[in-house]
Parts: C-alpha cells; sequence; structure tokens
C-alpha cells in the first residue's frame, strides 16, 4: 500500500507539474497574442489617422480649388449672358455633398481615439463605414463638379459657334458686298 500511495502522488505531482508548466505556456502565449493584437489596433489606429488627415484633406482641398475655378468661369459666363443656371445647381450639389463629407469627416475624426488601446471592434467598424461614407460623398461631389465642367464647357462651344457664326456671316456679307 506504501508503495501504491509513493507511485500515486508521484503520479499526481507530475501531473501538477506538468499542469503548471502548460498553463505557464499558455499565458506567455497569450501575452504574446495580445501584443501582436495591440501592435494591429495600433497600425490601424495611425492608419486612420493618417487617412483622415492627409488623404481626405488632400482631396477636400483639392474639390474645393476646383470648385472656386468653376465658380469663376461661371460667374464669367453668366456676366456675358449664358445661361448657367445647369451649372450653378451642380456646382451647389457638389458643394452640398462636400461639405457632407468634411461633417462625415469630423465625425471620423471623433471616433478615432488618442490612444490605441482603447480600439474596439464597434469603433473599427464605425470608422470604416464612415470612411465609405464619406469616400462615397466625396465622389458624388467630384462627380456633380464634373457636371458643372461639362455644362460650362456646353456654354463656352455654343458661345464659339455664336461667335464663329457672327465671324463667318460677317466675312460673308463682306464678300457679297465687295
Amino acid at each position: 500500500k506504501v508503495q501504491m500511495d509513493t507511485e500515486r502522488k508521484t503520479f499526481l505531482d507530475s501531473l501538477q507539474a506538468e499542469r503548471t508548466a502548460f498553463m505557464a505556456d499558455l499565458q506567455t502565449k497569450k501575452d504574446e497574442w495580445k501584443a501582436a493584437k495591440t501592435d494591429k489596433k495600433a497600425q490601424f489606429c495611425n492608419a486612420a489617422q493618417e487617412m483622415v488627415t492627409k488623404k481626405f484633406d488632400t482631396a477636400i482641398s483639392k474639390l474645393e480649388d476646383f470648385q472656386t475655378k468653376t465658380a469663376d468661369l461661371i460667374t464669367k459666363l453668366n456676366t456675358a449672358g449664358s445661361n448657367t443656371t445647369l451649372a450653378i445647381t451642380a456646382l451647389d450639389l457638389s458643394k452640398q455633398k462636400l461639405a457632407d463629407a468634411k461633417a462625415k469627416l469630423l465625425e471620423i475624426k471623433k471616433l478615432i481615439p488618442v490612444t490605441c488601446d482603447t480600439l474596439t471592434s464597434d469603433v473599427f467598424g464605425q470608422i470604416k463605414l464612415g470612411a465609405r461614407d464619406a469616400k462615397n460623398l466625396l465622389k458624388e461631389s467630384r462627380e456633380a463638379l464634373h457636371q458643372a465642367v461639362k455644362e460650362i464647357r456646353s456654354l463656352n462651344g455654343e458661345d464659339q459657334n455664336a461667335a464663329t457664326k457672327t465671324n463667318n456671316n460677317n466675312g460673308n456679307n463682306n464678300n457679297g458686298t465687295n
């Protein structure tokens, strides 16, 4: 019986030692996983901040510049007496979509945490969804601006055609009378 108790004690001690070693190994792997997860969170957080501060701001400033130039062209055409209603409507739509994109961008900036430790999957999803919405709004703004430019080009084409016809008529009249 003593031998059996000794074997049992030895077995339980080895089992306990294996369990302790397993738990230590498991804790080490958990710590490594947490560190890797923290690194991934930090990478995403930095990428989100860069996207919001650099990429979207650059796109917004370029669209604003193009909107200003387009507004100047519309003003010139309006002063010349052209009907710029469609171009103005398209430009106003572009400005509205850009304002909506700026508002969405402010929402995204508020969602991005200062320290990336507090980034949760819900916040991550909201940031991705907000970025997609902002991107779509910027695309819509660009398309509306493109429509305004197309309308300006058609008005410029009409003005050039009218000027060419006037010059041709003047030239034909002068040739016919000479």
